[in-house]
């Protein structure tokens, strides 16, 4: 078996992806918004899938 706390980490992910993960080949893309800590309001508006890219208004 590998490394038991490397599962136990991907189901916690997997838990917060959601419904996310069920959609295929976007999960890598998933995993990335995961990784920048995307709320899941704005996982639900950009189905998870688009970038976050600097606000105009704040820079």
């Amino acid at each position: 078996m590998k490394n038991p706390k490397t599962k136990i980490e991907n189901n916690i992910r997997r838990i917060k992806l959601g419904n996310d993960q069920k959609r295929g080949n976007q999960t890598i893309a998933n995993k990335a918004a995961w990784h920048k800590q995307m709320t899941d309001i704005e996982r639900q508006q950009n189905g998870g899938m688009i970038e976050r890219r600097p606000n105009p208004d704040i820079a």
